[in-house]
């Protein structure tokens, strides 16, 4: 990844949640197999549990080669992005795409990183692409490869058996609870601190005022996050540094659902 790419995918500082600490985990233990063993690894779940964000925080920590696919890709767009992660421009990578594998298995292999593909689920409607990264698996020494989507993903990939039968870890996510949300919420308010001793935004949540937020978000990751920023903001238009269950109006609670609207 480039220095420019790390930046921007740096995140906001918060609470390594479960999910990052047992993906980060999949992925550091399948690059500490003995050699000749399945590299892969699928991380897979509903939107809005925080897959996306596991894989930013991986990428950082382990200099990871990370491409976010998209519906249009096909075989030569997706090396192009991948060729560009390892150091290569449009000017100098290769023209075709089996010299474009080439080259990029020959710079992983060098470099000795793992391979991160998020939104898989949009490869796996492409023909070819999920046996282009079959390919990659085979050529690169000793590979970690990470394959983001969404929870049907593990049954998409059992069409191709050479597939499947290469996952070493399959990482499910699950919604987050109470503990999670005062995770996030303490080292939201330590970054806070940093920037500036007793920040206004610094707010003391009742544990049942996050309870009914959970529960009517139903625990998904993004959302509660989401709620979090909300809750923050309304304490601190109201000057208030501690925010209760009767203190703030659950009308306002961000849900997802479509016909929701008028929060502001």
């Amino acid at each position: 990844m480039s220095s420019h790419e790390q930046k921007r995918m740096e995140p906001y500082p918060t609470a390594p949640l479960p999910l990052v600490v047992r993906s980060m985990r999949a992925v550091r233990q399948c690059q500490d197999r003995r050699p000749g063993q399945p590299g892969m690894v699928v991380l897979y779940g509903l939107s809005g549990l925080g897959k996306s964000t596991s894989a930013e925080m991986i990428a950082i920590k382990e200099r990871a080669i990370y491409v976010e696919a998209g519906e249009s890709w096909n075989k030569k767009f997706l090396l192009q992005q991948l060729l560009k992660q390892v150091g290569y421009t449009l000017d100098t990578m290769p023209r075709t795409i089996p010299e474009m594998m080439e080259s990029f298995c020959t710079a992983v292999s060098a470099q000795r990183v793992p391979v991160i593909i998020d939104e898989m689920d949009f490869l796996t409607k492409k023909q070819g692409m999920v046996e282009l990264l079959l390919e990659a698996h085979q050529k690169i020494a000793n590979p970690t490869i990470l394959l983001i989507g969404e929870e049907k993903l593990r049954y998409k990939l059992a069409k191709w058996p050479k597939v499947h039968n290469r996952v070493r870890y399959w990482v499910e996510a699950h919604k987050i609870n109470l503990d999670d949300v005062q995770d996030i919420i303490a080292a939201d308010n330590k970054a806070l601190n940093a920037e500036e001793e007793n920040h206004p935004g610094i707010i003391d949540f009742d544990p049942k005022l996050l309870e009914a937020v959970g529960a009517l978000c139903e625990w998904n990751t993004r959302r509660m996050r989401t709620n979090i920023d909300l809750m923050r903001e309304d304490a601190q238009a109201r000057n208030l540094t501690a925010l209760g269950l009767g203190d703030y109006d659950l009308s306002k609670v961000y849900t997802g659902n479509p016909d929701q609207g008028g929060m502001i």
